[in-house]
């Protein structure tokens, strides 16, 4: 256009408009999903740990990678009918074609944008089905149909495992010049997902994980939608569907608990009802009122006053303490406990108390007047509870002056402090199991370990008294076991056992005292005289004569005497290779109180099956093993189904040994890195979930970061030697930040253990996508096979490595590890030395 001055009239150019381009759709899509799938798989954890008990929780690990590895044999089968082939070649203009700023739609094959939205779909109709599916772990042994609930069970579970490892191994297999930026897409997004599931569920609550896993599921196929007005309404509804359902809380999506589970059984009295039911960093925190509530293990049957009434806490669906009300309560039923003969021998005495989590204890050191008692809880929600929501019903038991109730994990109070106490007292905080049950055999207890004890014992007075009090057990094994730890705690502090220690037993529980110097003769008579009053029997104290051992509480055999006093004797320790129980004092390293298994109780196990009331028939362990046996052999027959010969033009995987051994022994070798460290973790971070959390956000967010560096010219075997010799320095590692970092608060400790990992993780993030790079250059039909092949190993050796802890220890499987890391660098020779180079 012409002014009238003769000048062109010049539109003003249009604002530039914001857009989102391909590649951070796609990218976006990724973490999403990636973030979706950790958030399940955390949640999955607790749910676990609450329907069935903590013996399930590492089954949502295997869960995820069996996902995973069916996906890749999928794609190696099917990948020419999905779209692989079309999406491995892309047509100019598709996505992989396109230049990293263009916005044109998307063009990716609808098999790739329905895999979210199929993820989120099954992630909650899959945890809804499994939740009403009337599988029960306890009745498995006498009740075969409950083998094929199982099965359903764990198939259910693991179809969104499988869509979104599709929907990342389809990626992976079409982009082979894009490994290193997607496969650090999925580990960041599985990193932020891992963060996310812990600071989360005080507030959501595992179903509310579920629920928010699936929301992301929705939004990443949102993003994967060519029609942008779609896709924003699409990802509002979602929005507001989850906020709705987040706010009605409806009862159909809580977690179906097992009729076995503690809070099932208490809840079948008339009149039980939960009044508080919450979430924690820990886990799920129930409060029951009941009026069949009477729990005060061990107390003495010359009792005959009232009982007072008292509510239930329980952890996890499970492990009732009882929270007493302080204005009904006796004095004179606070001193017929076995607790209170510690009581008799100090006056007026500074207590710590480690997780009572109910009230009694306080109660019965304040009854005989003592001077302060500190106590300590590891679980925020539980001492909110204790200390405001029922504060009046427990009589304000932790306001007084003197007394303090402090959020701390025990480890690291006492790593952080040089306070000595009169009494330091181990609380009986969990519920009687049968040994035989094996149900926690899997489960890790860092207050019980040579360690721990050996820290109670350092933070004595002058005169002061460990008091530790477990379930009277037949034939003994907890009980031995803590006599056994008393033992080597005070043999490592210099003293003389015989003249040390104390024990005695109720009709329930066993009762066990080490004392920091010899005890006195007084002390002895004020013992046997309250053993008297109590009709409590003794078990060992200087001088016992075998007769005095079984007056009161009668069993058929003297055989707590005998085994008690054979730990004094001159072979210790050691004279307990024969007996029936493996009741060596755990450490560390091997933190199993709970694991009594020998395989010499195999032939009992088998034969008991389906015969005695006992969850799972006795045998907890062996239906582990068993697991890892079913597992091992279905990955197996999937991992090879693409190598057999198919109908004619489909052709089958060429086998490369060499490939499949370095994807074999990187699916091994990582899981058997992780999962010691998550159980190490523990430890230094004061609860599993916690450690879970960490230990997956410090390898996926920094393998993340490695796998970008893929593409340089590195070769496989190098980085593989790498990380077999970083690997094997980190036990050492962890035993030196746990002993000089425990003392430190709980957040300071979370970020060291997360930087500690960094390297570890680093490294270990190359391989994988260095491998499968190296490989889609040479022979691309082979991506999705060796996709399969690292995810099958993985589930396998998920399962065997936290079985081969419980016989090993921690650091021997991480060694393990490293020594499958150093196989894979000798595997790696064959599969090539330069990346191709990424597309710019």
């Amino acid at each position: 256009m012409v002014s009238p001055s003769g000048g062109v009239f010049s539109h003003p150019a249009p604002a530039r408009r914001w857009r989102i381009t391909n590649a951070q759709r796609l990218y976006s899509a990724v973490l999403l999903v990636s973030a979706a799938t950790l958030i399940l798989e955390i949640a999955l954890t607790r749910v676990f740990a609450v329907a069935q008990g903590y013996h399930f929780a590492f089954l949502s690990v295997s869960l995820a990678l069996l996902g995973f590895g069916v996906s890749g044999t999928v794609l190696a089968l099917a990948g020419r009918r999905l779209g692989l082939a079309q999406a491995a070649s892309p047509a100019p203009g598709s996505l992989t074609q396109q230049r990293p700023r263009e916005t044109r739609p998307l063009g990716c094959p609808r098999f790739l944008a329905a895999c979210p939205l199929l993820f989120s779909l099954f992630t909650l109709g899959s945890y809804l089905g499994t939740n009403y599916l009337p599988f029960d772990s306890y009745r498995i042994a006498w009740e075969p149909v409950q083998w094929a609930y199982f099965a359903l069970y764990y198939a259910l579970l693991s179809l969104p495992f499988l869509f979104s490892g599709l929907f990342v191994g389809f990626l992976l297999a079409s982009r082979p010049l894009a490994v290193g930026p997607l496969y650090g897409s999925n580990m960041a997004g599985s990193a932020l997902g891992s963060l996310l599931s812990v600071l989360l569920l005080p507030a959501l609550g595992a179903p509310g994980e579920i629920a928010l896993a699936s929301v992301f599921g929705l939004v990443a196929g949102a993003l994967l939608t060519n029609d942008r007005r779609a896709s924003l309404a699409l990802v509002v509804c979602t929005l507001v569907a989850f906020a709705l359902l987040v706010a009605a809380s409806p009862g159909w999506l809580d977690v179906q608990l097992s009729p076995y589970r503690g809070l099932s059984q208490a809840l079948r009295y008339p009149g039980a009802r939960v009044t508080f039911a919450g979430w924690s960093q820990l886990g799920r925190i129930d409060v029951l009122e009941s009026g069949g509530i009477r729990a005060f293990p061990g107390l003495s049957l010359g009792y005959a006053g009232a009982l007072p009434p008292q509510l239930g806490l329980l952890t996890d669906g499970d492990n009732l303490t009882p929270l007493t009300k302080a204005a009904a309560t006796r004095p004179e039923l606070l001193q017929a406990l076995p607790q209170a003969l510690a009581y008799r021998l100090l006056p007026s005495p500074n207590v710590l108390l480690i997780e009572p989590h109910g009230n009694a204890d306080a109660l019965l050191a304040r009854s005989f007047g003592a001077r302060s008692i500190t106590v300590l809880e590891g679980d925020d929600l539980v001492a909110n509870l204790i200390s405001r929501r029922y504060a009046d019903y427990l009589g304000g038991t932790y306001s007084p002056p003197g007394t303090r109730l402090l959020v701390a994990d025990a480890r690291g109070y006492l790593a952080r402090g040089e306070e000595r106490f009169d009494l330091v007292e181990i609380a009986l905080g969990d519920s009687f199991r049968p040994i035989t049950a094996g149900a926690s055999t899997l489960s890790e207890n860092y207050l019980y370990t040579a360690e721990a004890f050996r820290a109670y014992y350092d933070h004595l007075a002058p005169g002061g008294l460990l008091l530790v009090t477990r379930w009277l057990q037949t034939p003994p094994s907890e009980d031995l076991r803590c006599w056994l730890l008393a033992v080597g705690a005070v043999e490592r502090a210099g003293g003389e056992p015989a003249r040390q220690l104390v024990a005695y037993r109720s009709w329930s529980t066993v009762s066990i005292l080490a004392a920091r110097s010899p005890f006195t003769t007084e002390q002895i008579a004020l013992l046997k005289t309250g053993l008297s009053e109590l009709s409590f029997d003794a078990v060992y104290y200087p001088g016992v004569r075998p007769e005095e051992t079984n007056r009161y509480n009668v069993l058929p055999a003297l055989d707590h005497y005998d085994l008690f006093a054979r730990a004094l004797g001159p072979g210790g320790e050691a004279s307990y290779s024969s007996y029936g129980y493996d009741v060596t004092p755990p450490k560390d390293d091997r933190p199993f109180f709970y694991h009594f298994f020998r395989w010499e109780q195999t032939g009992a196990v088998l034969a008991q099956l389906g015969t005695t009331w006992q969850p799972f028939g006795g045998g907890g362990y062996l239906l582990t093993l068993g697991l890892l046996v079913l597992v091992t052999g279905l990955s197996a027959v999937l991992m090879l189904v693409p190598l057999l010969p198919r109908r004619r033009g489909e052709g089958k995987v060429i086998l490369g040994a060499r490939p499949l051994c370095y994807f074999a022994l990187l699916g091994a070798g990582y899981l058997l890195v992780e999962i010691p460290l998550v159980q190490r973790a523990v430890l230094l971070l004061g609860h599993p979930t916690r450690a879970f959390a960490a230990t997956l956000l410090a390898l996926l967010l920094f393998s993340g970061l490695g796998s970008l560096v893929a593409a340089r010219r590195v070769h496989p075997s190098l980085i593989c030697a790498a990380v077999a010799l970083a690997a094997a320095t980190y036990p050492g590692l962890l035993s030196l930040l746990s002993t000089n970092l425990l003392g430190l608060e709980a957040t300071l400790r979370f970020a060291a253990f997360v930087l500690a990992l960094a390297p570890l993780g680093f490294a270990m993030g190359i391989p994988f996508p260095r491998g499968l790079s190296a490989l889609g250059s040479r022979q691309a039909a082979l991506t999705p096979w060796a996709w399969a092949v690292n995810g099958f190993t993985s589930v396998a050796s998920s399962v065997g490595a936290a079985l081969l802890a419980l016989g090993m220890g921690f650091s021997a499987v991480v060694w393990l590890g490293a020594v499958a890391y150093a196989l894979a660098a000798l595997a790696a020779t064959g599969l090539g030395g330069r990346a191709a180079s990424a597309p710019r």
